[in-house]
């Protein structure tokens, strides 16, 4: 992939499970930090909250603290970093649970990531939007069904400088 004739190297970091609080690996896989200078990082984007904010208001002040921690951790490679919001809970199917409920405390979580990149200077991208609500972006009220990764993706891909503050 090329952008503004730069060769760009993608690489997903991310293991299923993965939280701020705990990113389960093998004894002596190495820190963050070690994995990000070997894959030649020089911008880090990341996601965390949905699954924290099941914990409810009492996690945010945890989960804030986690976070600006890992987040020290990334710009110890670089100080380009994305903070990208989670997305909002759906509608699970009949036999799943209706999730949306969990958006008022998803919100506090939202606002605790603003936060965190307001203060280490990232740019943060909002996909707890009304319009990443709509019915069929999620599987299971969790999971991104492909209309959703798309709507996402779309809002990634928007510009900087086309984002309200």
């Amino acid at each position: 992939m090329h952008a503004s004739g730069r060769r760009v190297r993608v690489r997903n970091m991310a293991w299923e499970g993965d939280t701020v609080y705990e990113q389960v690996r093998p004894l002596n896989f190495g820190t963050w930090t070690d994995h990000l200078r070997r894959a030649g990082a020089s911008v880090v984007v990341a996601q965390f909250g949905q699954v924290e904010a099941l914990e409810g208001k009492a996690g945010v002040e945890r989960f804030a603290a986690a976070y600006d921690a890992l987040v020290a951790q990334f710009a110890a490679t670089t100080k380009r970093i994305v903070l990208v919001s989670p997305t909002p809970f759906g509608k699970g199917s009949a036999s799943q649970p209706d999730l949306t409920a969990r958006n008022e405390d998803l919100k506090l979580y939202v606002d605790a990531v603003r936060k965190i990149a307001a203060k280490r200077e990232c740019l943060f991208i909002d996909l707890s939007t009304n319009a990443m609500a709509a019915e069929g972006f999620t599987r299971n009220g969790l999971h991104l069904t492909t209309e959703g990764q798309w709507a996402a993706a779309q809002e990634t891909a928007r510009p900087a400088r086309d984002r309200r503050a």
